[in-house]
């Protein structure tokens, strides 16, 4: 269990992404044009209650579940992120552990840190 570079990923204009994934993760970074990282997409629990946890430099952290559209199987619908606080840190900080070993040093370190003050918010904000 390890997550694996997708080798061809659709780029899009000023930057470019990598993207990794297993079974249970998708992680999305994105970088400018200098190849600095300005943000990453760790969606987790694929094909079971998926959420996606996030950072980008200018609009910070969020967590949101994925709604995949399909309760219309009729209609042809993009999945789409809605609000959705509960975050399982443990888990998700224990299973990102677990498969992160074939990602660059700065992006473990920088999804480590921001799992860890995503929790520390949501347990201030608990607290008071």
């Amino acid at each position: 269990m390890a997550l694996i570079e997708v080798k061809k990923v659709r780029q899009e204009p000023n930057g470019f992404r990598r993207w990794f994934c297993d079974e249970y993760f998708d992680l999305i970074i994105w970088y400018d044009d200098l190849h600095d990282l300005v943000g990453f997409q760790l969606c987790y629990d694929l094909g079971g209650d998926e959420h996606a946890f996030t950072w980008h430099r200018e609009r910070g952290l969020a967590h949101n579940r994925i709604d995949d559209g399909e309760q219309y199987p009729h209609h042809d619908r993009s999945p789409i992120l809605i609000p959705d606080g509960i975050f399982p840190h443990d888990e998700i900080a224990k299973n990102f552990e677990q498969r992160c070993g074939a990602l660059p040093d700065e992006v473990r370190w920088l999804i480590t840190n921001k799992l860890r003050e995503y929790q520390s918010g949501a347990r201030a904000a608990q607290d008071a």
